[in-house]
C-alpha cells in the first residue's frame, strides 16, 4: 500500500461514520458540508463550517473515527463568465 493512501477498511469506516451522522451534522447551523479526509495516516470525518461552532456542538469522534473541523467560511456560487453552452 502506498504510504499516501488509505486502506479500503479505513475509508469504509469513515464513510459509514459520515453517513450515520450526516443528517445530525448538517442540522447544526454552522455546518455547510461533511466529507472524508486524512490526518496522520488515518481516515477522518471532515466537518466544514462557516464559522467556529460552539465548543462541544460537533463531536471529536464519530463511530471511532476522528472528526476534523475545517472553518471554510460562507460558500457562494459565482456567476458563470465566458463559458459557452452547447447548443
Amino acid at each position: 500500500m502506498n504510504r499516501n493512501s488509505l486502506s479500503d477498511a479505513e475509508l469504509t469506516k469513515a464513510s459509514t461514520a459520515q453517513q450515520n451522522h450526516l443528517d445530525t451534522l448538517m442540522n447544526i447551523p454552522q455546518v455547510i458540508g461533511v466529507g472524508i479526509g486524512k490526518k496522520d495516516g488515518h481516515a477522518t470525518v471532515v466537518v466544514m463550517t462557516s464559522q467556529q461552532p460552539p465548543d462541544g456542538v460537533i463531536p471529536t469522534i464519530l463511530d471511532d473515527v476522528e472528526v476534523v473541523i475545517q472553518i471554510v467560511g460562507d460558500i457562494k456560487t459565482l456567476p458563470t463568465v465566458g463559458v459557452k453552452k452547447d447548443g
